[in-house]
Parts: structure tokens; C-alpha cells; sequence
């Protein structure tokens, strides 16, 4: 009996030591931290914020209004902003040399859960979509001048070698729904400068059918579809990306047709695109290239 009291005392010190150090721990020395790492890997053009890091249960961390920022606009919106990124990792996993750790990213409009888990090839990267608003990512207005709106549902399976990018292989499926081009957006030409879509909105998918699905593998991204229906855009292309470890050298070779709706058509030069399908008044598309010095072609024109 005297033992059993002496190991249950020593079971209370060791747990009420445990629990001061989980509550005594330095969260904001550890956010300053991750911030300053994270902030080498982005470089000097981007910039991450973070609010607070704090504990939540015994293995996960909660990091709260987070944002990513252009250090080059600082009038513009986040890049990207969540309300909220919950991180737990799992002990026994790591006991194995498996490390695997759950992720949920709350945004204001939708939700993206995750996991991560080491392998020995990489780390294999699961990702789940839900309702997703494409306004809230400030990146795609930074690279296209579109301000997009709409939700994005789907699923990814991925494994990543980050040191031999090209033996990374997986899928991507994506749903998109009710995608516009809101207003004060702008169509960029390259040399041509650019449109600018002040006064309308256009619809780019309604109904089903519009999605994005893309296998990985052998260093290179088959995307088998890649479609926007119902809308005042009609695009369906498909072809490849091949992968680099930087993603300005990564080349694309995509081809397909796009098609404009009257009211676009208004707006669009056409004429400068060459003679259109007779069979469904549509016109060829192309990307190819390095990302970095990307030719796109509609129909004869180049640009």
C-alpha cells in the first residue's frame, strides 16, 4: 500500500510538472521564431504575419490571423489571410520515424484539412477543399490582374521530394463553382498592355461540370482537364507541366480551345485572334514555355 501511494505521488508530480510546462512555455519566443524561419524561405518580396501562437490540447499549436502580405504593394489586399491554423502532430509517429502531423486552416469563407506525414521518398501531403472563397487569396490578382470570385471544393494526394522535385507524383481534383471576373479587373496582353473590366461583371462557370483535375508523376503534371463551363468564357485545355525545382523554370505545354459570349466578344478584340472555329465560333489557346517567359497564343495572336 505504502508503494502504490509513493508511485500514485510520484504519477502527481510528474504530471503537475508537466502541465507547468506546458502553460509556462515561451509561445511568443517560439511565433517570433517560426516567423523568422518562415520569412527566409519567402524572402525579402513577401512578408508573414502571425497574431498569436498559442497551445491547444497537449500536441497541437494554434496560430491566429495569419496573413501573407506583398512587400512591394503595401496598399494591396493579403495574398493570403486565414482566421486561423491548427497544427497537431502525432508523438507515437514520430517514435517510428514516420513523423505525421494534421493541419486545418479556417479561412473567413471556407475551410482547407490536411495532414503531413514523412516517408522515405518525401513527404506525402493530403489536402481537403471545402467551399473554399477564391476572393480571399489576393495572390491570384497579383499574378493575373483578375480579381476572381467564386468556391473551389475538391481533393489532393501528394508526395512532395522537395530535394528531387521531380520524383514528386500524386493527384489534384478540384470542383469550381460560380467563378466570376469581378469588376476592376484587367485582362493583361504583355506588350499590348492590358483590358480593363470596369463596369461588368462576367461569369466564367455555372452549372456542373467545370474542374481541374491533374495527375503528377515522372517529373511531370498531367492536367487531363481543365474546363470552365456555362459562363461568358468557355475554356477546355489540356496538356503538361514539367517540373522543376524552381518554379520559374518549370515549362507548360497546353493546348485547347476558348470560346467568348456575345457580351464578351464587345469587350475582347477578337479580330486580332484570327479566324474562330465555324463549328462553334471558338478559338485555339496555348501556353508554352518556362513560366517565367511564358508565350500564350489565342488563335494567330501571340503574346
Amino acid at each position: 500500500m505504502k508503494s502504490l501511494r509513493t508511485l500514485l505521488f510520484l504519477l502527481i508530480g510528474v504530471g503537475a510538472f508537466c502541465i507547468f510546462l506546458y502553460w509556462s512555455f515561451p509561445y511568443d519566443r517560439l511565433k517570433n521564431r517560426l516567423v523568422t524561419q518562415a520569412q527566409r524561405v519567402l524572402g525579402s518580396g513577401l512578408q508573414l504575419e502571425v497574431e498569436t501562437l498559442q497551445p491547444n490540447w497537449v500536441t497541437g499549436l494554434e496560430l491566429t490571423h495569419v496573413t501573407l502580405r506583398s512587400t512591394t504593394d503595401t496598399k494591396a489586399p493579403p495574398l493570403l489571410a486565414a482566421n486561423a491554423i491548427l497544427l497537431r502532430a502525432s508523438i507515437f509517429s514520430a517514435l517510428f520515424g514516420h513523423p505525421w502531423a494534421h493541419f486545418r486552416v479556417e479561412l473567413a469563407q471556407g475551410l482547407i484539412e490536411g495532414s503531413a506525414q514523412q516517408q522515405d521518398e518525401g513527404v506525402q501531403i493530403t489536402l481537403a477543399f471545402s467551399d473554399v472563397a477564391l476572393h480571399q487569396f489576393g495572390v491570384i490578382h497579383e499574378l493575373t490582374g483578375l480579381r476572381l470570385e467564386g468556391r473551389v471544393d475538391g481533393e489532393s494526394a501528394l508526395l512532395v521530394n522537395s530535394a528531387q522535385f521531380k520524383q514528386s507524383h500524386g493527384t489534384i481534383n478540384l470542383q469550381l463553382t460560380d467563378w466570376k471576373i469581378a469588376k476592376q479587373s484587367q485582362i493583361k496582353l504583355g506588350p499590348l498592355g492590358a483590358i480593363d473590366l470596369k463596369e461588368k461583371e462576367y461569369l466564367l462557370t455555372h452549372g456542373d461540370g467545370s474542374a481541374i483535375d491533374v495527375e503528377i508523376d515522372g517529373g511531370k503534371a498531367e492536367v487531363t482537364n481543365c474546363t470552365l463551363k456555362g459562363g461568358d468564357l468557355q475554356l477546355d485545355i489540356k496538356g503538361q507541366a514539367f517540373l522543376e525545382q524552381q518554379f520559374a523554370l518549370m515549362r507548360l505545354n497546353l493546348k485547347g480551345k476558348v470560346g467568348f459570349s456575345d457580351s464578351l466578344r464587345q469587350l475582347v478584340p477578337v479580330a486580332m485572334f484570327g479566324a474562330a472555329s465555324p463549328d462553334n465560333q471558338s478559338y485555339s489557346v496555348e501556353l508554352s514555355g518556362p513560366i517565367r517567359s511564358l508565350r500564350k497564343k489565342i488563335g494567330t495572336f501571340s503574346f
